[in-house]
């Protein structure tokens, strides 16, 4: 990877970080990169390698009193290995479970484009990025991976809350997002349909020790492949259950509580 920036952006990303307002780091202005493209922890499955361009500015707005805000661009291409595995086809008469067909030895085209913006907060701050591009996909027959288009991107609000005693920060946040498109990082990169919001307060105890609390409401498919029976509950008392079928990658929803405590060292 390379990595460059003027002495007064350096600066500006270093001051964003020194004063708690929620900055990345420095990883430049400009930067290019390339890398194996098959996720973190993982063995290249190709000689292809992916290719990563990054920028991003922040400047002041000095009729904000300081106001700092940040745009870029990133966007990366390359050729993504995917693995195969047995699932039932959306055909009728329904078919034995079988690996869909796997095209140029499981290698798809990766591609994205995203465009990101934050408000840092002093103190409100509002944040988001947009991203599409093309990956692979499972077809809706669930026959064959193909290259789909992708979408997806999400929008934060949020405040910093300075405190005078027991705290350092406090941050109360809102967010929602959206994917749709291939989960390339799982077998037969199953089609994806994400909508989620979500609550949330991280409390800076002091710069090495913070706890984040957040709730979220979510709705996006299972990454369960299996094709098998179940039973459904009819809504009316007194009627007796029905059988039913559990689908491949259904549509599901649930909430969900978090909790994460970070030392910084």
């Amino acid at each position: 990877f390379l990595y460059y920036a003027p002495t007064s952006i350096r600066e500006r990303f270093r001051r964003l970080v020194d004063s708690g307002l929620k900055g990345s780091g420095d990883y430049g202005m400009l930067g290019l990169g390339v890398y194996n493209g098959q996720g973190p922890n993982t063995r290249d499955q190709n000689k292809s390698k992916h290719v990563v361009f990054h920028s991003s500015v922040p400047f002041e707005l000095p009729w904000r009193n300081g106001q700092i805000i940040g745009v870029g661009m990133d966007a990366y291409t390359g050729q993504y290995n995917v693995a195969a595995t047995p699932v039932v086809a959306a055909l009728s008469p329904p078919q034995p479970a079988a690996s869909p067909i796997l095209h140029n030895n499981g290698n798809y085209q990766d591609e994205r484009v995203a465009w990101h913006f934050v408000m840092f907060p002093q103190p409100f701050g509002l944040q988001g990025e947009y991203t599409v591009g093309r990956g692979p996909e499972l077809n809706q027959a669930r026959t064959e991976v193909v290259n789909g288009s992708l979408r997806g991107g999400y929008l934060q609000a949020f405040y910093n809350y300075k405190c005078d005693t027991y705290c350092q920060n406090i941050f109360p946040f809102m967010r929602v997002q959206e994917y749709y498109g291939g989960r390339k990082s799982e077998s037969n990169a199953p089609r994806n349909s994400v909508r989620e919001w979500e609550l949330g307060l991280e409390y800076q105890f002091n710069r090495a020790l913070e706890l984040t609390v957040m709730y979220t409401w979510t709705q996006r498919n299972t990454s369960n492949s299996s094709f098998s029976p179940g039973v459904c509950s009819a809504s009316t008392v007194g009627a007796s259950t029905i059988p039913c079928l559990q689908s491949p990658y259904q549509l599901e929803s649930g909430n969900l509580l978090r909790f994460q405590l970070q030392w910084s060292f």
